[in-house]
């Protein structure tokens, strides 16, 4: 009778601890709350440099000649900086290859801890996300076409993008 209510105990503190570091995991990216030097929410004018590359009406994208495209040693096609009325909504990562998309989804991982939510096909790809209270962040490999992207985004902000403009979610 006690073995039962002993390994009972075991996994609910178990959980429990589990739960507690990936809230401080998720803590740690709504606390940075952006990329870089950059936070979501923030206006065009409040972010230096951005060249403005598409104008969708309430949505436009920006790109910035001074950023770095790597991280660590993983080379970045691009970065896209996605405004939703003004407001920085969402920051898109665009990776060299797969692996450079691996590598770097892999460090995010060391620092946000494991994915909330991961979805993985043979054929079709993976999806991994973090999601806090005020940000997300979202990885997205297509096997067919070898896409691969990753974004950090405000939760709010980018409920309201259109639906072409939106991050990968479940």
């Amino acid at each position: 009778m006690r073995l039962p209510l002993i390994l009972t105990a075991l996994i609910l503190a178990s959980s429990s601890a589990t739960a507690q570091q990936l809230k401080s995991d998720l803590d740690k990216l709504d606390a940075k709350h952006g990329f870089r030097d950059v936070k979501l929410a923030d206006t065009v004018t409040a972010i230096a440099g951005l060249q403005l590359i598409k104008d969708a009406g309430d949505v436009k994208e920006y790109k910035r000649s001074t950023d770095e495209l790597a991280i660590g040693s993983n080379q970045l096609q691009a970065i896209t900086y996605r405004f939703y009325r003004g407001r920085l909504a969402a920051v898109e990562l665009l990776p060299r290859t797969f692996s450079d998309g691996h590598g770097i989804v892999g460090k995010f991982s060391e620092v946000f801890g494991t994915s909330l939510t991961t979805w993985e096909d043979e054929i079709k790809g993976e999806l991994r996300e973090w999601k806090g209270q005020t940000t997300r962040l979202s990885y997205l490999y297509l096997k067919p076409g070898n896409y691969t992207t990753i974004t950090f985004s405000d939760v709010k902000l980018s409920e309201r993008l259109p639906a072409s403009f939106k991050p990968a979610t479940r």
